[in-house]
């Protein structure tokens, strides 16, 4: 059963998702730094080479859906005015709202899948020729599961939320 409550817990999951994300993408440069620095092997450049770029996408990522707060923000007081006084905006303004965003990351879901498979046959096929190379797949992989775990929470929490609001909205 959808309450006040549980929009609430909506909006605020999708930004802690978005302060998440760009805290891994910033610690993901700074991890590349380090290596770059106190590191100087094929591997560990490579590592670094691919921090820098899926830290620098997930600080994008991150910010990107971060400021959409003021938007969240007004959408999450006009779910909750709807939820009391005009459930039927639910159905016609929230619903696809939501519905988009399922489909969204479903979308992120598989390009993650994909970096992380481009990343684990990288990471196998060049470890014992191209350090550098096989460093690169070794940080597409823990970037890879980082982003996917991140957006994996995001996802099911959204379709609980999508559940209830079917539900709430069926009535």
């Amino acid at each position: 059963m959808l309450t006040r409550a549980d929009i609430e817990q909506y909006f605020i999951a999708e930004k802690n998702a978005a302060v998440f994300m760009m805290l891994a993408g910033a610690t993901a440069i700074l991890a590349a730094i380090v290596l770059l620095v106190f590191f100087k092997t094929g591997l560990t450049r490579g590592m670094a080479a691919g921090f820098v770029v899926l830290g620098l996408l997930q600080l994008f990522l991150g910010y990107s859906a971060y400021s959409r707060e003021e938007a969240l923000k007004n959408r999450r007081i006009e779910a909750v005015y709807s939820f009391d006084l005009d459930p039927g905006k639910l159905k016609t303004k929230e619903l696809p709202e939501v519905v988009r965003s399922v489909r969204a990351i479903q979308r992120f879901l598989i390009i993650e899948g994909v970096i992380l498979m481009v990343g684990a046959f990288l990471w196998i096929y060049y470890r014992q020729g191209n350090p550098l190379l096989a460093g690169v797949g070794i940080a597409l992989v823990i970037a890879g599961l980082i982003m996917t775990g991140t957006e994996y929470f995001v996802y099911r929490h959204n379709k609980i939320y999508l559940r209830q609001l079917e539900i709430f909205t069926a009535k």
